[in-house]
């Protein structure tokens, strides 16, 4: 066979493999991840999870002071408790408040009650912020619209129980995965 038709035939045969695989790309599905707590976002992707039980009767206010604990911020509240003045030396400022917001159809959305009447057992995912609005906060899910606050414990997936791996194919990524904490996790970077 001449060379152009070996090449030729070799290419479709590659093509027609692609096209019988598609249907298989991407088509793992994640459990369903069950984990509940809250994020403070102090902005600048300098965020701190607790996985915390939002147990019925509690309010944002209550959350925030058992995270608060937990992580040994000092918690500075109004008189009327009803809004945070500051979290760990982080103050609210004029235009970018801490306000409480809450991930639902997955995304964040503020909160518009106040944190005192909101019952958390009514949520999976909360978050206090320095925001004004819900786009100033990281995000909650991944592009598959996956929840990852909870995934890893301890540098092992809860959902399999394997050790977490990461390889980054960007600079500016790997930059953010160890700025988030999770550097000991990368395998491999691209330059």
């Amino acid at each position: 066979m001449e060379p152009t038709k070996v090449k030729l035939t070799a290419s479709i045969i590659i093509a027609v493999l692609i096209i019988a695989a598609l249907p298989f790309i991407g088509t793992t599905s994640m459990a369903e991840d069950d984990k509940e707590g809250l994020v403070i976002d102090f902005g600048y992707w300098d965020i701190t999870w607790t996985e915390t039980p939002l147990q019925d009767g509690m309010n944002g206010i209550e959350l925030l002071e058992e995270v608060c604990s937990i992580n040994d911020y000092e918690l500075i509240l109004s008189s009327d408790r009803s809004k945070v003045i500051s979290i760990n030396g982080q103050e609210s400022l004029p235009d970018r408040p801490w306000t409480l917001f809450a991930l639902q159809e997955k995304q964040w959305v503020k909160v518009e009650t106040s944190p005192l009447e909101v019952n958390v057992s009514d949520y999976t995912l909360l978050a206090w912020g320095r925001a004004s609005d819900s786009e100033d906060l990281i995000p909650g899910v991944d592009a598959t619209g996956f929840e990852y606050y909870g995934y890893g414990r301890n540098g092992d997936s809860t959902v399999t129980g394997n050790q977490l791996r990461i390889v980054s194919l960007s600079p500016t990524i790997t930059e953010m995965i160890g700025a988030a904490g999770g550097a000991e996790l990368l395998v491999g970077t691209d330059l």
